[in-house]
């Protein structure tokens, strides 16, 4: 079983914000590591290393495409990526 420091932190991006609503809503919630810290470091003393989660889904149901009317709409794609 992987072990991940997501239930202590919120780690951003992630899967499990698909909107802009569900970020803000994400961000109201709690962290572990603010309302119990003796729990937050229990969970964190068994973690070893590093793990690296490439989010495939993060505010995927929001266009974020640039407007028409911004200067870097004119800039080519190749800046931006």
């Amino acid at each position: 079983m992987i072990k991940s420091p997501s239930n202590v932190f919120h780690c951003l991006p992630s899967d499990k914000m698909l909107s802009f609503r569900d970020l803000r809503d994400y961000q109201m919630l709690p962290t572990l590591a603010d309302s119990d810290p003796e729990q937050a470091r229990k969970k964190l003393k068994d973690i070893r290393g590093y793990l690296v989660v490439f989010p495939f889904f993060f505010l995927c149901k929001e266009k974020l495409a640039l407007a028409l009317s911004t200067k870097e709409r004119y800039l080519p794609i190749s800046v931006w990526t």
